[in-house]
Parts: C-alpha cells; structure tokens; sequence
C-alpha cells in the first residue's frame, strides 16, 4: 500500500478524534447552588433559594442540604418552579423526615426536562449559635443527577448567610470579604457515578499518542526505498 495514502488516512483519523474529544470536553454542564444571602444586623429571618443554571437537560436527582442546626433553623421549604414539571419529595425537619440540619430533596420525570431557576425556596431562623461576624453556611451535595439512565457530571455550591452591616467600615467589608472567599473554596466538582473523577487527563495523554503514530510515519516515509 502507498505510504502516502496510509499517512493521508491516519492524519484524517487523528483530525477526526480531535475534533470528537474537544466536543466532549466542551459539554455543557449543571451547576446547582445556593447563592449568598445578606441580612441586617439584628435581623433573624433568611430566605435562601436552591437553584440550577445550565443548558443539559435531566430526568431525575437527589439533592442532600446540610446546615449547622445550632446557627441557624428552617422554617419552610417550598418546590420551585423549575421543578414544576417533576415528581419530588422534600425530606426535612419541619415533616419529622430529616432532623434539624439536613434536607433532601428528590425529584423525577418522564421526559427529559431543563432545570432553570429555583429549585427549593427556603426559609430559616437565626439561632442562639449565630454569630454576626461568621455568618453560616449551607452546604450543598448533588448525589444524584442523570437524564435517562445515564449519569451527569456538574457542579455543587455551597451558599452562605451572613450580616451585612448599613454603616459598615472597612474593618466589616474585611469580614464579609472572607466569608464570601471561605463560600467559594468550598464549590466542589459532583461525581459521576459511571465516570468517576471528572478530570480530564485522558486528553493530553491522547493527543500525546497521536503525535507518536505520525512521527513513526513519518520516519517511515523518510527511511523506505524510493519508487523508480
């Protein structure tokens, strides 16, 4: 067979993986949150939503929230619109399911829907444990999240309460800045059940491989007996 040809069809081959591992890694993905909640100083009610943004579509997750119970309490927990066209089941104190400091919300469709907006309005109270200074904060974990028997990877971020003072000074701007740091270093990457560790490490190793098929190819080229 004609070295030539064989190059020319490898190249294709390479091209055409390349193409197909930038589309993979490019998916789009769900990220589910709690966003930060500001209070005023001396205020004891907190309203925090858990809501999803993203352009994949899911058929069924669950969805676990931890708190610290001694800093703050919930007072209700209402299904959001973006799960209108779903089945859930909310697990949380008020309902004596889950005891104080956790809630769990499960949800599930027939069809394939797109989760934008809230998925879980709540209320909490702050609590004898609150401190103005360090606020709380609201963990979540997506345990659960997969469209048609197939699992999705996304991302989970915690939220956060805390104080924001009407006079405030630069030393308080200083405490809410780290609240909201310590609020980021804690979004975590969710697992895929099937995939396992979401990085990408495979693609670098890939295209590391492709180099080495044509640069023995290419040597090939360079050392066979040329044609009369």
């Amino acid at each position: 067979m004609n070295i030539k040809k064989i190059l020319a069809a490898v190249l294709t081959i390479s091209a055409l993986s390349v193409m197909q591992i930038t589309a993979v890694s490019a998916a789009p993905g769900m990220t589910i949150s709690v966003q930060e909640v500001k209070i005023k100083s001396g205020e004891t009610k907190a309203e925090a939503t858990l809501s999803a943004s993203g352009s994949d579509t899911v058929t069924n997750g669950k969805i676990r929230i931890k708190y610290d119970p001694q800093k703050i309490t919930l007072k209700s927990a209402e299904v959001g619109e973006a799960l209108k066209e779903t089945m859930t089941q909310v697990n949380e104190p008020l309902t004596g399911n889950k005891p104080e400091g956790e809630i769990v919300l499960v949800f599930a469709s027939a069809e394939p829907v797109s989760l934008k907006g809230a998925m879980l309005d709540m209320e909490f109270q702050t609590g004898s444990g609150f401190d103005e200074t360090s606020g709380a904060e609201i963990e979540v974990a997506v345990e659960e999240l997969g469209r048609d028997g197939a699992d999705l990877e996304c991302t989970a971020v915690n939220g956060s309460i805390i104080v924001e003072h009407a006079d405030a000074g630069e030393e308080d701007n200083s405490k809410t800045d780290n609240t909201q740091e310590k609020s980021q270093e804690k979004t975590v990457t969710a697992k895929s059940v099937k995939t396992g560790d979401d990085t990408k490490i495979w693609i670098p190793l890939a295209g590391a491989g492709f180099s080495l098929v044509l640069y023995g190819i290419l040597k090939a080229v360079k050392s066979a007996p040329k044609g009369k």
